[in-house]
Order: C-alpha cells, then structure tokens, then sequence
C-alpha cells in the first residue's frame, strides 16, 4: 500500500512537471505551422506573379514575330499584323495580307506617301475602335481625309457623326419679365450630356445664325434694357463660337444693327 501510494504521488509530480514543457512545445508547432502555412500562401502568390508574367512575355515574343513596318510619309511605325487586319477590308490590311504581291523597301517596309502626323490616330482607331478624336474642324477634316484613303469607313463613320446642339442667348421669364441671356450651353449627342460654354460678349436676343468653317456666326440681334439704355437696343456685331475650341473671333460689323 505504501509503494502504490509513493508512486502515485511521483507519478502526479511528473505530469505536473512536463504540463508546462508540452504547452510550450504544442505552442511551438503552432507558431511552426503557422509559418509553414505563410511560407506556402507567399510561394503560391510568387507562382501566380512569375505565370502572369510569363504570359505577358510570351506574348510580346509573339508580337515581335507578328510585327509589320510601316513608312508613313517617311516616318516609320511599326504594329503587328493582327491590328492592321482589324475592321473591314481597308488600304492597310491589303496592303500586308498574303492575298496580293506588295513590294517592300530595304528596312523590309511598306511605304505610304501620306501625311505621318494623323497616321497614330488611324492606328489608335485599329487597336482599339474608340480613339480620342481632335476637337478642332480642322483636325478632324485632315484625319476624315486620311481616314477615306486608307478606305476606314468605320473611323470615317465616327468623325462624321461627331456633332453639338449649341444654345446660345435668347430670353427667359424671371420675375414677371424677359430677361435677355448671354450664356451658352453645348449637347453632345454622342455623350448624353450638357455642358456650358463661353459666355456671348453681351446678352442678345433676335439674333440671325448660321455656321460656317466650323464655327456658329451669331449676326446682330437686341440687348438688353438697362438703366444707361432704358430701351432695348439693336446690335451690328457678328460673333463666330467654335465649339470644339470653346472660343470666338469677331468679324467686321454691318453698316446697320437689325435682328
């Protein structure tokens, strides 16, 4: 009885001595598991990077055997072929298909006698079908001009439906009475959307219009009353607003104001 009771009590003393040394060591694979687990997590994202940029170069590898040259008006450029067969039958993918014979100079490119400043708008167009058209009339006549050699009647398409509603001066009720406006506001059909414009040199009503070079010619038309002129009065100024630019030119003024 003595024995069983001495090595009860050794026994007891022993697991309450190791307690203390397993949680610690329970803890430890903890914190080792834990690693292990971020060690993985961080080679799985190193693996993902590393494929994504595999990709990527593997497919700038295949552009550079995809590429064609280009001699604009003796600038080079240079794209793949892919992007120059995009859109329907046009002057440039002719030009590098397989279908005709085309000759090549020396640097192995196809030489196009035209004007090389538009040429990264045509190649904006091809790649993505959207570019970001010039604003002036201007520059968009030059790139229309460019569009219809190389036969891009999709780009041609978007230059020509590019137009805005411009409302400018009149009268409003305010208070019981006209009060004549020289604000401008500009629709973009393309957009849905408003914006307003540069304000009229001075507010006028009754005013002829028409549109020229670009611009919207605002011919004569009635001011306002005020206390210098209690009456209103008729103008002789003819003002030109280009929209795209957002600004005006004056011309000379007829011999007599009328509206």
């Amino acid at each position: 009885g003595l024995f069983d009771v001495l090595l009860t009590g050794l026994m007891s003393h022993t697991t309450s001595a190791l307690d203390p040394f397993a949680a610690s060591l329970d803890h430890k694979i903890f914190l080792l598991e834990k690693q292990v687990k971020q060690q993985v997590q961080s080679l799985a994202r190193q693996k993902q990077d590393w494929q994504l940029n595999h990709d990527v170069v593997e497919t700038i590898n295949q552009q550079q055997l995809d590429c064609r040259y280009l001699d604009i008006g003796g600038v080079p450029f240079h794209t793949r072929q892919a992007v120059l067969q995009r859109d329907q039958d046009h002057l440039l993918k002719l030009l590098t298909s397989t279908l005709f014979r085309t000759e090549t100079d020396k640097q192995g490119s196809h030489f196009v006698d035209r004007d090389p400043t538009w040429f990264p708008l045509v190649l904006a167009y091809l790649r993505e079908a959207s570019p970001v058209l010039p604003r002036t009339p201007q520059a968009r006549a030059a790139l229309w001009r460019e569009a219809r050699y190389y036969g891009l009647e999709g780009l041609c398409g978007l230059l020509g439906q590019r137009r805005l509603l411009v409302i400018v001066g009149g009268t409003v009720m305010a208070a019981d009475s006209p009060s004549v406006l020289g604000t401008t506001a500009l629709f973009d059909p393309m957009t849905g959307t408003w914006r307003d414009g540069a304000a009229l040199p001075s507010p006028r009503e009754s005013f002829g219009t028409c549109v020229g070079d670009g611009q919207l010619w605002i011919v004569g038309g009635v001011g306002p009353s005020s206390c210098d002129r209690p009456l209103a009065w008729s103008t002789c100024t003819v003002q030109g607003y280009d929209p795209w630019t957002d600004g005006g030119s004056a011309l000379r003024n007829p011999h007599q104001p009328h509206f």
